[in-house]
């Protein structure tokens, strides 16, 4: 198609009144070709211009329905939904993960799920279950803690936490809200009696509950999963979720086969079965269940951060004040001039003349208060010079080294990104 050609058949199309008349039975002839040469012009040649004309804006047509076509198959409807439950999988996982890993007083411990079967109603609220078992273990994804409860005592405490998650306004690609499973190594209380121990120890030692795995449908379980979210989607066949509180196999469904050891045979999502397993396969018209998940060494990774970060600002506000670092503490926590290396300096009770002030008191309670466990037993304190320490955690085998820097004046911390490069086992 010739330049010439191109302007006039837009000019036509942008305004067709544009066109001038000349008396010509075929006007977009006479508009397609040079004025000089319209009188000369036989009827034949009009006729091989209109032929050619019709040619042209047969194919024109022909291509800008095949650009339309194309445009429609860019995002079809199907994707854009399952654009819109990925993103909205990897907000809550992201969301559920930065709550958990910034409490104030218990990080790493998550909510019970949101049941049916406590207040009546999938209600948005972390629902404190008065039944054991593992069917208190998955529910709808919750947004907050339901602190009204006749058993929050029995949940996580977090009366002086008590945030939602900012996750209530995710829905899937069907408009459906999420759904949550979580291992009972995470939750605090009922049917538990002690917090949970959730450290890097915890990589090398056994868990007093299982852990929950997710079946791909033809090979061995993913395990050690802390926490599942799952993307119910459009209701199946026999699905009916018009009623106040549906059950759970209104929204989740399974598959027929497994695959093999704790996938082998059925597997349900819609179950907390003695395994706690759940599938991750693709959708079919009997299964459209789409989830993500969050391991036990995701979760404690994430931790150490949070470890590294709160241990760097207590050992910034220590050198502003005392132009070095502190020394070493004993096993309880208590300064020691005489030790450069072991447990972190959490007092200066004995006002020993060769340490400063309170030592690290300014910790969270949740590093310092514990003795016998949790984080003050997994870490390692080293003071290599006044303007250095070393920090180690048990089953990392990252150090993590502290250089006051006198430019800005505060600590910077090697490696960066802070996490264990390698976490036991």
């Amino acid at each position: 198609m010739s330049k010439h050609f191109s302007n006039i058949f837009w000019a036509v199309m942008q305004s067709p009144s544009a066109l001038p008349n000349n008396g010509h039975q075929d006007c977009l002839v006479w508009c397609m070709l040079p004025t000089a040469h319209t009188r000369k012009i036989s009827s034949r040649s009009v006729q091989r211009g209109s032929a050619l004309l019709a040619f042209f804006l047969v194919v024109s047509v022909a291509f800008l329905a095949l650009i339309v076509s194309k445009l429609g198959q860019v995002v079809p409807p199907q994707n854009k939904s399952d654009e819109i439950t990925d993103s909205a999988l990897q907000a809550a996982k992201a969301a559920l993960l930065g709550w958990t890993v910034s409490h104030a007083d218990l990080p790493g411990l998550l909510l019970y799920p949101d049941r049916n079967n406590t207040d009546g109603d999938y209600d948005g609220t972390s629902d404190c279950p008065s039944i054991s078992g593992n069917t208190s273990l998955l529910g709808s994804l919750p947004d907050k803690i339901d602190s009204n409860s006749a058993n929050f005592g029995n949940c996580l405490a977090d009366q002086n936490n008590s945030r939602p998650i900012g996750i209530s306004y995710l829905r899937d690609g069907s408009g459906t809200k999420l759904w949550y499973a979580v291992s009972q190594n995470l939750l605090v209380g009922y049917p538990g009696s002690v917090d949970p121990d959730i450290t890097t120890a915890w990589l090398g030692t056994p868990a007093p509950f299982l852990w929950l795995k997710i079946c791909s449908g033809s090979g061995v379980p993913i395990d050690d999963v802390a926490f599942v979210i799952i993307a119910p989607g459009p209701p199946l066949v026999g699905q009916n979720r018009n009623a106040a509180a549906p059950a759970v196999s209104n929204f989740l469904e399974g598959i027929p086969n497994g695959g093999t050891g704790a996938c082998a045979g059925p597997q349900s999502n819609a179950d907390t079965d003695v395994n706690l397993t759940f599938v991750s396969t693709p959708q079919t018209n009997t299964f459209n269940d789409k989830l993500t998940y969050v391991t036990k060494r995701e979760l404690i990774n994430a931790l150490v951060v949070r470890v590294i970060n709160e241990i760097r600002s207590a050992l910034d506000r220590f050198h502003s004040q005392y132009n070095e670092y502190s020394d070493a503490g004993d096993n309880s926590g208590e300064c020691n001039a005489n030790s450069n290396k072991n447990r972190l300096p959490l007092n200066n009770t004995n006002t020993n003349s060769g340490c400063q002030g309170k030592g690290l008191s300014s910790l969270p309670t949740w590093i310092r208060s514990e003795t016998t466990k949790g984080w003050f037993l997994q870490t390692t304190y080293v003071k290599n010079s006044a303007d250095q320490v070393t920090l180690t955690l048990s089953n990392c085998d990252t150090p993590f080294v502290f250089n006051w820097n006198n430019t800005t004046k505060r600590t910077d911390v090697m490696p960066s990104p802070l996490q264990c490069r390698k976490l036991a086992p």
